[in-house]
């Protein structure tokens, strides 16, 4: 029997100009921790889905990022519901680090979309699933391994 937990911790690169951290309610901790370690002077912005209201936690959050909280009761839209929300971001001047995690399909559209429309390149971004709407952790690493996270 396999056993899979937690990973080795995956923050951001606190030397770039400014920040975008993407996730849903599976990545929270993770946003949490980056937001934690983040210099005050950050800027940029954390955009998080959550089912409800009720789901939002108390961060500690430099003043320079902006936090979007987005309530999205169906995680079936996830993909179209957190990307909306990155494509209106104002992209601001000077070097991004992307963090962004979440479901496997959005965290596909978010990467496209920023590899394509914003030219992030991969030494800027971390991208991971850690689910994919209706299916099996089993079936998820075997999608995830394909898309080369």
């Amino acid at each position: 029997m396999l056993f899979y937990g937690v990973g080795p911790k995956k923050l951001v690169d606190f030397s770039a100009d400014w920040f975008l951290i993407v996730g849903d309610m599976s990545a929270l901790p993770a946003i949490g921790a980056n937001l934690e370690q983040m210099p005050e002077t950050a800027k940029g912005y954390a955009i998080i889905e959550i089912l409800d209201e009720k789901d939002k936690q108390s961060l500690r959050i430099p003043d320079g990022i902006q936090v979007k909280w987005i309530i999205n009761p169906d995680p079936q839209r996830s993909g179209e519901v957190l990307l909306d929300a990155v494509r209106e971001a104002q992209w601001l001047d000077g070097r991004v680090d992307v963090w962004v995690a979440g479901e496997l399909n959005a965290i596909r559209a978010i990467r496209s979309y920023l590899k394509e429309q914003r030219n992030v390149g991969r030494d800027q971004m971390y991208a991971s699933s850690y689910w994919q709407f209706g299916r099996t952790d089993e079936q998820h690493r075997t999608e995830k391994s394909r898309d080369k996270f």
